[in-house]
């Protein structure tokens, strides 16, 4: 069976949470800050797509709108691998439910 590949940021974040777990708290807040500001940007259209499609389905469209209207403006920060892609299509997903009046 094919192990999967190395992810860098998760190999990261796992070892500033076990920096946190083992009481080094300072250092594993320097380790987040250091890893939010190299890849914290692409984060920001995963967030605002999860936030519109927690209002979609609760109803609140406006807010669903806001939330996708800022995942598509940060979209451009996204990197051009699956995790990029994944997300694109979750927005292009989230609108089309949206314009549908879809709530599940």
């Amino acid at each position: 069976m094919d192990q999967p590949a190395a992810d860098p940021v998760m190999d990261e974040l796992a070892g500033a949470v076990e920096a946190g777990g083992t009481g080094d708290r300072a250092g594993a807040r320097a380790r987040f800050a250091a890893l939010w500001e190299r890849v914290g940007d692409g984060f920001l259209p995963s967030l605002h797509l999860n936030l519109a499609d927690v209002h979609r389905r609760l109803g609140e469209d406006a807010r669903a709108r806001h939330h996708l209207s800022r995942a598509r403006e940060k979209a451009g920060a996204l990197p051009g691998d699956g995790y990029g892609a994944m997300i694109r299509a979750g927005i292009e997903r989230c609108g089309a439910r949206l314009d549908a009046g879809e709530r599940t």
